[in-house]
């Protein structure tokens, strides 16, 4: 399979994560709680209120089990064993779970709250082999990253790669489960007719280009990047300091080569650039809406123009079958899963979980 179809599927899986949803906040709980069923075990974590203002945090353990000496049951956090000692000074665990908790408790709680839909949704359908969608995700992710290699090699590029994005195997496993049951959930909806064959092949062998972009969240800030360039500033530095998507920020704002029929990229960006003849070319700013319906405005210059390729649409049918399910299946479960947020009654009860 193209590599085209590895890209879309590592990048839905790595940057999935629990988007927006119905957030609804309680306040005068004396003890506040996030509390997550897992097959095996019910975690609970529990804060009181004194702790997040004070600076300590929460205790985590199986919810039901006895509570072990020395913790939060018997005595206060301060029971904690220190971390470290440095030349007699203690940096206490409570302090590291306190950074952790603030720097990614949001994004791990996110995840769980995704997963925990997705397991819901799941069993309502009887559902329930939660290990087995797991292991056979995790499976299918390794063969696309790295087709025919070894079990080291594909687990050498899937850590690679997880370092680079900066997630953690358990975090990461959150995910693939989540997706292994989006997958479940939706795969067996997909038909695919001719039109989405002939959009695949438009997709995989099209025309494309490559533009670098800088995408920023209101036109005041899209006219003082206008302005910076009319003055002579690099189009990279700039797009370091200003540009808000994190996608393509890592790479200095290159999107990769992309089609027409690209969904990953909004219509009129891919419109415009398409119609653009000339390397270096600079566009006007660009408005365009998310999924979720927020403003956005694309500033970009083109960098690459690749002619479509002269190829049998009946010779590679049974490649564009493949691709266009993958894609209808991908694009199915980020449906699913933007429902299941939309329709959830979700409260995120612990304040040390609210953005700052």
């Amino acid at each position: 399979m193209r590599i085209l179809l590895k890209t879309i599927l590592l990048t839905i899986i790595l940057l999935g994560g629990c988007g927006p949803a119905m957030y609804e906040s309680s306040s005068n709980v004396a003890a506040r709680r996030v509390v997550v069923n897992q097959p095996a075990a019910r975690f609970e974590m529990t804060t009181q209120p004194s702790q997040v203002s004070s600076g300590t945090t929460a205790s985590i353990a199986p919810s039901g089990s006895p509570a072990p000496s020395g913790s939060p049951a018997t005595k206060t956090s301060s029971a904690f064993l220190p971390a470290a000692r440095v030349n007699g000074q203690e940096i206490s665990t409570e302090r590291i779970l306190q950074v952790l908790l603030r720097g990614r408790g949001r994004a791990v709680l996110d995840n769980l709250i995704s997963l925990e839909l997705a397991r819901q949704k799941a069993a309502a359908k009887g559902i329930t082999d939660f290990d087995g969608i797991r292991a056979a995700q995790m499976n299918r992710l390794l063969e696309d990253m790295a087709p025919g290699k070894a079990e080291a090699e594909k687990q050498a590029l899937l850590e690679y790669l997880l370092k680079s994005r900066g997630l953690t195997r358990q975090e990461f496993g959150l995910i693939i489960e989540r997706q292994g049951l989006l997958r479940q959930l939706v795969q067996d909806q997909v038909q695919i007719d001719q039109a989405l064959l002939e959009k695949e092949f438009q997709h995989l062998y099209g025309a494309k280009v490559e533009i670098r972009q800088l995408v920023v969240s209101n036109f005041r800030r899209a006219n003082q990047a206008l302005n910076r360039l009319a003055e002579g500033e690099d189009f990279v530095q700039i797009i370091r300091e200003m540009s808000e998507d994190q996608l393509t920020l890592a790479k200095d704002g290159l999107t990769g080569l992309f089609s027409a029929a690209d969904e990953q990229v909004p219509e009129a960006v891919r419109q415009a650039a398409l119609k653009m003849e000339q390397i270096n070319q600079m566009s006007e700013p660009i408005h365009y809406q998310d999924e979720m319906g927020r403003d956005w405005w694309c500033l970009f210059r083109l960098e690459r123009i690749e002619p479509a390729e002269s190829v049998d649409f009946n010779q590679v049918r049974p490649e564009l079958e493949r691709s266009a399910r993958e894609r209808q299946i991908n694009k199915r479960m980020l449906q699913l899963q933007q429902q299941l947020q939309q329709e959830a009654r979700i409260e995120i009860i612990n304040p040390i979980f609210k953005p700052q």
